[in-house]
């Protein structure tokens, strides 16, 4: 399941419903993706259900995305309320696969965040309808609430 074509036809969960797998975070992925070079930002609570949604437009540099988790810690340590977050790195034109640089960089973030008391249940990069998920291609310690992949 690292890679999978993202679903258009299935009816997303409520606001108020936990986010219980890849799956349900690629359903509201796909909701807020406009096609174009963009990192999705999802928020969730304690309970995976949605706070807010981040759209950061445009690609910068990968290692950009460092920057944006550590934004985002702090942003979750002034709240208390974001208990996980779930990020889709949107790169049209180039493959759906991670880059060399894409592991380390998942590594680096998800001790970020543990560090701060939050949750980093995965991170998918998309491309041409297809998505890879960096805790599955990792073999990383699964932390959605279903049983797992």
């Amino acid at each position: 399941m690292s890679c999978r074509r993202r679903p258009s036809n299935r009816i997303p969960r409520t606001a108020r419903q936990s986010l219980r797998g890849p799956r349900d975070a690629l359903d509201v992925i796909t909701l807020a993706a406009s096609g174009r070079a963009e990192t999705i930002c999802l928020l969730l609570d304690h309970a995976h259900r949605g706070i807010t949604v981040v759209i950061i437009e445009g690609s910068g540099p990968d290692d950009d995305l460092v920057g944006l988790g550590d934004l985002l810690v702090r942003a979750a340590t002034e709240t208390g309320a974001v208990g996980a977050v779930v990020l889709a790195t949107a790169r049209p034109g180039r493959s759906h696969l991670p880059d060399a640089g894409d592991e380390r960089r998942w590594f680096d973030l998800r001790i970020r965040f543990e560090e701060a008391g939050v949750d980093l249940l995965d991170w998918f990069v998309l491309s041409g309808g297809l998505a890879s998920s960096l805790c599955e291609l990792t073999d990383s310690r699964w932390r959605w609430l279903d049983d797992g992949p």
